[in-house]
């Protein structure tokens, strides 16, 4: 039976300390930059959909205005110029 003293022991400990530690960095790092190029995606597609959802509500607010025209148009019309 080997004991914890013997050199190769500890060398074998100190390698496969090492391994791990090279294999957690290569992985965060490889999460960390998939994780930003995600983020740099995803900020991509917010702002399209902020960008069509402006020029959506811009559509409803002229629809608006040629609504508010008409309807004053037919009061005029109605009620006369001056409704009072």
């Amino acid at each position: 039976m080997l004991g914890l003293n013997e050199p190769h022991v500890w060398t074998l400990i100190g390698v496969f300390s090492g391994i791990m530690v090279a294999i957690l960095t290569i992985g965060f790092g490889s999460l960390r930059s998939e994780m930003k190029s995600m983020h740099a995606s995803l900020s991509a597609e917010i702002t399209s959909l902020a960008v069509r959802t402006e020029s959506g509500f811009d559509a409803v607010n002229r629809r608006i205005d040629y609504l508010d025209r008409d309807v004053q148009h037919l009061m005029r019309k109605e009620f006369g110029d001056n409704p009072s």
